[in-house]
């Protein structure tokens, strides 16, 4: 049992995720083919390429799988927000709960402003995660090295906090 979600909603994204397997690896159903299939009583946020969001309403939200790969994106954070030192993980969002194709994480809304010296922390997160061995994908464009606007919070003590960490990878 969840502290978060109902066992009626455990169910519905249990059914969800098996239903997933009807679908190829790579196949995205529509927003709309989702939401019909999961039926939760929780506010669209919005969606990924992988997942879909939810706000629990309650300072969380639920990220579910849209995908086969969306599975694996919620693994993927949960396994790096539990293996990294307290040093790191104040810069990832809170995971409060996870299951097979679900994850709740804290919800952060303040956003990153547009200034030099934010553009400069986030990549200074970036470095510290990368002298850990792993590089954050998604905290900054590749093109302008700026924070990726979706991807990336402030807390309130004013740090980096990246919220979409799914897109990981080992150096």
């Amino acid at each position: 049992m969840s502290k978060y979600l109902n066992q009626e909603d455990l169910e519905s994204i249990k059914r969800w995720v098996k239903e997933l397997k009807n679908y190829k690896l790579l196949d995205r159903p529509s927003d709309d083919i989702v939401l019909g299939v999961l039926m939760l009583p929780y506010k669209y946020m919005g969606s990924g390429k992988h997942r879909i969001v939810f706000d629990l309403d309650n300072g969380y939200v639920l990220k579910v799988a849209r995908m086969g790969k969306g599975i694996q994106c919620n693994r993927n954070e949960v396994k790096l927000y539990r293996s990294v030192p307290s040093e790191l993980r104040k810069h990832l969002c809170k995971i409060a709960d996870y299951g097979k194709g679900w994850v709740v994480m804290k919800k952060i809304d303040r956003g990153v402003p547009r200034e030099e010296t934010y553009y400069k922390k986030t990549k200074l997160v970036e470095n510290k995660f990368r002298l850990y061995g792993v590089k954050l994908s998604d905290a900054t464009s590749r093109d302008d090295r700026k924070p990726k606007r979706r991807n990336v919070r402030l807390s309130e003590d004013n740090e980096i906090v990246v919220i979409d960490y799914a897109n990981v990878y080992d150096y």
